[in-house]
């Protein structure tokens, strides 16, 4: 019996095992963030062909499609999951997150997409109450009065400055677990809480869906900045790296292409596109170099 070659052999297949299992990719789905993730069926895809039309749906099909060399496999779950599992080492990535300090401990970040900014949410009822001489107030305002109850999402980043507001010990304002999406809306329609912070694009979906009991209301706050820069990010270790650095690759080159730079126009009125194209094509047009990841 050949020894030699049969141990050369056993070599090769765990040196095929071990690259396979390097060179694939699991997606963190995000199914409570409608439209950025819209499920087919509710069902969890397979394949990059089985996802939706959400905005990070397309974005994730446009990068598989850049990255054959990898196997693409999908995992669904809600923001406090996703962050447990990749501080916990798990190798993940997602498509379109906020990137915070504390963020970066655990994960590789890279630009993505870009997003017209948070509002504040409020009862169309009860607007003059978040106005001062006419003017919408500032959220630090806002969270200074123990009449008026904020709810934010756990594990969710609204941006590093407000964050800290958020996060400041106060009546005025918490973190509150979404057991379904949209959640936080209703409670403002219902009159439990008072408001939140969301993309108009998403109140506007879940009033098409499930109109709210309530007419809510959309104002522009002092504190948030006027486009969002979402990122892709993968866990923070040697295989996310690579995964992370190869996904940018695949991102400065769909950054150049109309396909990606119109990927949120399904779910933006025409004259928020309009407005903002000036802004998404600055973000884009400056995405052309490759990210530069230290350990």
């Amino acid at each position: 019996m050949n020894w030699p070659r049969i141990l050369a052999g056993l070599i090769g297949l765990a040196a095929s095992v071990i690259n396979a299992a390097e060179r694939e990719i699991t997606w963190v789905l995000l199914p409570d963030r409608p439209p950025l993730y819209l499920l087919k069926a509710d069902k969890t895809p397979e394949t990059p062909a089985e996802l939706g039309e959400g905005i990070s749906d397309r974005a994730i099909m446009l990068v598989a499609a850049k990255l054959p060399q990898y196997r693409h496999r999908f995992i669904r779950a809600d923001l406090q999951r996703m962050w447990g599992e990749i501080e916990r080492g798990h190798n993940l990535c997602n498509i379109s997150v906020l990137r915070t300090p504390d963020r970066g401990k655990f994960a590789y970040f890279t630009p993505s997409i870009v997003l017209p900014p948070l509002a504040l949410v409020v009862r169309k009822d009860r607007l003059s109450q978040f106005n001062v001489g006419g003017k919408p107030a500032s959220l630090t305002a806002l969270i200074a009065k123990p009449e008026l109850t904020g709810a934010f999402t756990a594990k969710r980043s609204y941006t590093t400055p407000v964050d800290a507001l958020i996060d400041r010990p106060s009546d005025g304002a918490r973190r509150v677990v979404d057991t379904s999406s949209g959640q936080l809306l209703r409670l403002i329609a219902a009159g439990s809480i008072d408001y939140t912070l969301e993309y108009p694009f998403i109140v506007a979906y879940h009033q098409k869906t499930q109109p709210f009991e309530h007419e809510l209301a959309l104002q522009a706050v002092p504190e948030i900045p006027d486009v969002f820069a979402l990122n892709a990010i993968c866990t923070r270790n040697a295989w996310g790296k690579q995964a992370l650095q190869d996904i940018d690759a695949a991102l400065i080159a769909l950054s150049a292409t109309e396909t990606f730079r119109n990927i949120t126009a399904p779910w933006m009125p025409a004259d928020i596109q309009h407005k903002y194209r000036p802004r998404f094509d600055q973000f884009y047009n400056g995405h052309t170099q490759p990210i530069r990841l230290t350990d």
